[in-house]
Parts: structure tokens; sequence; C-alpha cells
């Protein structure tokens, strides 16, 4: 057994049958591995970047989008208020009051409505 592995051990330093031919298609061999792995994660990183742009675009057309519509709901409050404050003015008794007075008069059940009545009649 000592023989064996003295023999493997001498054996394994020598290099492998075509010597120095070997050991450069190796280099070779991971070389072209390491330029297939750069060129696939230069692919791999150039189109994430492109999807993360468009992805930004989007966003951006996005919140235009939304600043218009809220330009455009900030335009229909004003005429509102407007509106309101015109009529506010042609009435003695403001628009808003009198919605608070309709409300109060048919907010009450119906059953309160006829008791009230009655007791009136009374």
């Amino acid at each position: 057994m000592a023989e064996r592995a003295a023999s493997q051990g001498s054996t394994s330093n020598m290099p492998a049958s075509g010597g120095e031919e070997s050991g450069s298609v190796r280099v070779e061999a991971i070389q072209d591995l390491y330029q297939e792995l750069l060129g696939k994660t230069s692919l791999y990183l150039k189109s994430e970047f492109e999807v993360t742009a468009e992805d930004y675009r989007l966003l951006q057309e996005m919140n235009k989008v939304t600043k218009d519509k809220y330009e455009g709901l900030m335009g229909t409050a004003k005429t509102v208020k407007d509106s309101l404050g015109t009529m506010n003015d042609r009435c003695e008794i403001p628009v808003l009051r009198i919605f608070d007075i309709w409300n109060n008069l048919f907010s009450n059940s119906l059953s309160e409505k006829a008791f009230s009545l009655a007791s009136h009649l009374h």
C-alpha cells in the first residue's frame, strides 16, 4: 500500500498526456466560459435596466394623468364654491342652512312627525 501511494504521488505531479497543451486548452475553456458568463450577465443587466427605465416612464405618465385629474377636480370645486357663494348672496338664508333645515325636518321618523302633529291638534 505504501508503494501504491508513493507511485500515485509521483504520477500526480506529472502533467497529463499532452503536457502544456492540455493546460492551455483548460485555460482557453475557462476563458471562453468566463466570456460567455460576462456576455450573459451583461444581457441580463441591460434588460433589467431597460425594464426599470420603462417602469419609471410609466410612473411618470401615471403621475401626470393623476395631476391633470386633480387639477380638473380643483377647477370643479372652485366652480361649486363660486356658485354657492353667488346663491348665498342672492338668498336671505344661506343655501347650506336651507339644506340643514330640510335635513332636520325630514330626518326624524314618520311616527315622531305624526305624534307631533297629533299633539298640536288636541
